[in-house]
């Protein structure tokens, strides 16, 4: 074989030995001569291999801002009652009591239950201290809650009654601002009756009057402008005494034990016109016989107490006008 053809043989092995491993490793080389392409090859190859799968994205839930709880009355005629409440509310002592309020007296309410309202922790406080508005009846008086303002007005006879207010205010929440308006009543002056001596020549005529009597007298105006301020309420159609009318008997029991002197008490029951006659009747029996029975069991220095129903035949106002129904008690000197 002559050299040339030896040169021609190693060519064409080489050449066959080239061709071997560009095929063999024709991806790794692709690689490093264009690094991106091939990147972008994978990437692709990747995304057409692989199903396509949906991101589920979370849906974020809003809070909802809740509104502060709200409350306003005001002692007109008739009482006013507005507030907004969490619908857990509905069931509280205090709209239980204003709903009682508003069956014995006439009164605008206008109190919403929504679920979008915090939960209020002042109706307890609130009740007491309305209460003791209306029990006293307490002139121009009105509560106002809004957020964590605390408005209170009133007119009051004494100090006394200023300070059971102030009392009641200072069982609130302490982030509570207080805006206090109760003021007291200024009382006219009274001029003093002028005496005139008699006449030497004329005989001086004198009326003895007992001083039990006067006593007597006394006593039963108190007790009369006591029941014409705050009257003795009872539960829907029944004779149960409220709690907040236990403390006017409570009063009219001071009143009669301060006397020391042993008296006679004629308790009446009245209604207004509303339903039967003779279910009107048997009802303000059984409120009459429920407040002797109260002042009897907290031992009042009476020695006959009876007590008689009227129903709705001693009307003082309007036939349906609730203010007919009350408790009147009268006193005589007892025998």
């Amino acid at each position: 074989m002559s050299g040339k053809s030896l040169i021609l043989l190693g060519l064409g092995v080489s050449s066959l030995y080239t061709y071997f491993c560009i095929a063999t490793h024709k991806n790794q080389l692709y690689e490093e001569l264009y690094p991106v392409a091939m990147a972008t090859e994978d990437k692709h190859e990747l995304i057409k291999n692989d199903p396509i799968k949906e991101e589920i994205v979370p849906i974020k839930q809003e809070t909802v801002k809740k509104d502060d709880a709200s409350f306003s009355f005001i002692k007109t005629e008739p009482y006013k009652f507005n507030a907004l409440l969490n619908k857990e509310s509905s069931q509280s002592e205090m709209i239980k009591q204003i709903n009682q309020w508003c069956q014995e007296k006439t009164c605008t309410n206008d109190i919403q239950f929504l679920d979008n309202v915090k939960k209020e922790t002042w109706s307890p406080n609130t009740l007491n201290l309305v209460s003791y508005m209306i029990d006293n009846n307490i002139s121009n008086a009105s509560v106002s809650i809004k957020e964590n303002l605390l408005s209170v007005k009133g007119e009051v006879k004494s100090e006394k009654e200023k300070e059971e207010i102030e009392k009641r205010l200072t069982t609130f929440d302490p982030s509570f601002q207080v805006d206090n308006k109760i003021t007291v009543a200024i009382k006219p002056m009274v001029k003093e009756p002028v005496t005139v001596a008699p006449s030497v020549t004329e005989p001086v005529v004198t009326t003895e009057v007992s001083n039990d009597d006067n006593k007597l007298e006394e006593a039963q105006g108190e007790i009369n402008n006591l029941l014409q301020n705050s009257v003795i309420n009872f539960q829907f159609n029944s004779s149960k005494i409220l709690p907040s009318s236990q403390k006017i008997l409570d009063n009219v029991i001071k009143i009669i034990n301060d006397l020391n002197i042993e008296v006679n008490l004629d308790i009446s029951g009245h209604t207004d016109a509303r339903g039967s006659a003779k279910y009107n009747k048997k009802l303000s029996q059984k409120r009459a016989d429920s407040v002797r029975n109260y002042l009897f069991k907290h031992k009042i220095n009476a020695k006959k107490i009876a007590s008689i129903g009227y129903g709705e035949e001693k009307l003082i106002f309007e036939p349906n006008d609730k203010r007919n129904r009350r408790v009147e008690i009268y006193l005589t000197k007892g025998e």
